[in-house]
C-alpha cells in the first residue's frame, strides 16, 4: 500500500476515521486477524503449533514468517507448583516480519508483534488482584509521569527483554531497509501492546 505510513497514524489518521475508510478497516482487520491466531493456537498456555506452521494452520497465508514467541510470567506466590496455564507462565505473543516478496506486496519491511488478552488462570489472578497503578519504569527519563495497573506492568515486564531482543536482532538484520515496527493486542494484549510502542 503507498499509503501505509497514513493509515500506520503518520498524520494521527487525519481523513480516515469518520467514515473509516475502507483501506484503513482492512489493515485494521489484517493486523486483528493476527493477534486472532494466538487465541487459536494456545492450548493449556502453550501454542498448539511450531513457529513455521502457526499461520498454515489458523490459514493466515503469505507476507510473513513467525519469527519468535514470547512467553511472560504471572508471578503469584499462592499458585499452585504445577505446570500448564496454572504454572504463571503463558505463551503471550508474537513476532512476526514480512518475507521479501510480503515486502514488495505492503510497501516495506513490517515487523508486527502481537500480544494476547488474559487467557490462563494465573494471568486472570494476577491483572484482578493487583489494581495499584504505578509509574512505568522504562518511561522515567520522559516528562510524563504515565501510571499502569501493576498486575499489567508485572506481564509486561517478564516478557519486555525478549521482545526488545527480538526488535534489535531484526533491525540489525534489515538495516538499511525501510523498516516498520506494528504492534497490536486485544484486551490485556491491547495495554501490552502500548507499554511495548513506547518501550
Amino acid at each position: 500500500m503507498t499509503n501505509w505510513k497514513e493509515l500506520s497514524g503518520d498524520k494521527s489518521w487525519e481523513g480516515q476515521l469518520q467514515p473509516l475508510k475502507q483501506n484503513l478497516c482492512k489493515t485494521l482487520i489484517h493486523y486483528g486477524r493476527r493477534v486472532q491466531a494466538i487465541y487459536e493456537s494456545l492450548d493449556d498456555g502453550n501454542p498448539k503449533y511450531e513457529k513455521d506452521e502457526l499461520f498454515s494452520q489458523v490459514r493466515l497465508g503469505g507476507f510473513y514468517t513467525v519469527n519468535n514467541y514470547f512467553y511472560a510470567t504471572s508471578k503469584i506466590d499462592f499458585l499452585p507448583k504445577v505446570g500448564g496455564a496454572w504454572s504463571g507462565r503463558a505463551w503471550i505473543g508474537y513476532m512476526v516480519v514480512a518475507t521479501d516478496e510480503g515486502k514488495k506486496e505492503i510497501g516495506r519491511r513490517d515487523i508486527l508483534i502481537c500480544w494476547k488478552g488474559t487467557m490462563t488462570p494465573a494471568e486472570w489472578i494476577k491483572v484482578s488482584s493487583s489494581i495499584n497503578p504505578q509509574l512505568l519504569p522504562f518511561w522515567e527519563k520522559t516528562a510524563l509521569e504515565i501510571l499502569a495497573y501493576k498486575g499489567f506492568l508485572s506481564i509486561y515486564m517478564s516478557a519486555k527483554d525478549q521482545v526488545l531482543d527480538a526488535i534489535k536482532e531484526l533491525m540489525n538484520q534489515y538495516k538499511g531497509e525501510e523498516i516498520n515496527v506494528t504492534v497490536s493486542g486485544h484486551r490485556l494484549g491491547a495495554s501490552l501492546a502500548i507499554m511495548n510502542s513506547t518501550d
